[in-house]
């Protein structure tokens, strides 16, 4: 039996990285969750934005992020789901197969594509042999065997840029055995594939990715701006759907025109409606990204994860905005707008409890359940496992 999937809020793993301030009840269930996974019943995902949102904000918070850090590898070990712009690109894009849309996956890999660890890691033996072509022919004999570097010359290269590899591996999050086998790279005692795998298992080890803020802040910060920077084109365009959601209202919609304040809420307009509403701003989300769209004729059917992420800005607009009494717009409502791409990939969502009622009344057409509190997921597993 496939194991159930179940994607957890940011608020569970801080909760759960100091037991000692939340009831016994968290304990209980954070263990009940542990055996279920251990008997291959469940298993737990993060994602990006839950790094994002466990990693320190200033030095002083590492001890605490990296408690948080070390609880998401616990629970999820390395099941984690794509990046969220990388998930919307493969939604989106034409030139991809609906059958060929990955999101949930067990290789730690919660970065987006475009941050490539080849391009960061050095090609040591290009570098070589490029510099070899200013040399006579007799120098080159030196320095080069077979067309492949000799040892005299990656020694050599390394001297020469001696600083220059000790700043890049600062730039890195490396375990000490990543940074020997980078090391070692250098000398050319290691492939260049166990240099890059090396990197790789690095950068996706959360406690070693939390570790990394208290040696180099800066580095780490940097990567962090680089990995938030990756989701701003849907970030624009999602709060742009929210000041949108009025236009829902068409004179060909049959609806009529009304006045703002009389608006009905996105719940009672009409399915065809608010299905090409969700359409054109998921085309305007490809085009921002610069790619080709599919037709989205069916947004549901073609790119479930962001025809989620778009109803439900939508939703939040409407109830932050024009609701009677408005609510407040929160600072994580974008986090949990976000996500909410992953809901139509995994059995059990959570979400608190606004996002989950907000989720509840955009009518979403999948049958993962929604869970608005850590301690009902025991009860949510059931209801799955009944269903079944």
């Amino acid at each position: 039996m496939r194991p159930i999937k179940i994607y957890l809020d940011s608020s569970d793993f801080s909760k759960l990285s100091d037991l000692s301030k939340q009831s016994p009840e968290y304990a209980q269930v954070r263990d009940y969750l542990v055996r279920q996974r251990n008997e291959g019943v469940i298993n737990m995902y993060f994602s990006e934005v839950h790094v994002l949102e466990a990693a320190p904000i200033s030095p002083s918070a590492i001890p605490a992020a990296i408690g948080r850090l070390r609880t998401i590898k616990e629970l999820c070990g390395k099941n984690c789901v794509t990046h969220p712009i990388d998930v919307c690109r493969n939604e989106l894009s034409e030139e991809n197969s609906l059958d060929s849309v990955s999101v949930v996956r067990s290789d730690g890999t919660w970065i987006p594509s475009s941050f490539d660890v080849s391009e960061i890691v050095p090609n040591v033996e290009q570098i070589i042999m490029a510099e070899l072509e200013n040399l006579s022919r007799a120098a080159r004999r030196k320095y080069s065997k077979s067309g492949k570097p000799t040892s005299h010359a990656y020694t050599e290269l390394t001297q020469l840029y001696n600083g220059d590899i000790a700043e890049l591996a600062k730039k890195l999050p490396l375990s000490i055995d990543a940074a020997r086998v980078f090391e070692r790279y250098m000398l050319g005692k290691a492939s260049r594939n166990d240099a890059l795998k090396a990197v790789q298992d690095s950068v996706t080890d959360l406690v070693i990715f939390g570790h990394w803020h208290e040696r180099e802040w800066s580095a780490a910060s940097d990567l962090l701006k680089h990995v938030r920077k990756s989701g701003e084109n849907f970030k624009s365009t999602l709060l742009e759907a929210r000041r949108q959601f009025d236009h829902l209202i068409t004179p060909d919609s049959g609806l009529g025109s009304t006045l703002k304040k009389s608006l009905p809420s996105p719940s009672q307009v009409t399915k065809k409606v608010m299905d090409a509403r969700i359409g054109k701003i998921a085309t305007e989300v490809a085009h921002s990204m610069g790619i080709v769209p599919r037709s989205m004729i069916d947004p549901w059917q073609v790119a479930p994860g962001t025809s989620c992420s778009i109803r439900l800005a939508i939703q939040v607009g409407h109830r932050s905005v024009l609701h009677s009494p408005p609510r407040a717009p929160s600072h994580s409502d974008f986090p949990d707008i976000y996500q909410a791409i992953y809901l139509p990939y995994v059995d059990i969502f959570r979400a608190d409890r606004f996002m989950a009622s907000q989720l509840s009344e955009c009518n979403l057409p999948f049958s993962t359940a929604i869970a608005e509190n850590f301690l009902q997921l025991p009860l949510k597993i059931r209801e799955v496992l009944e269903a079944r």
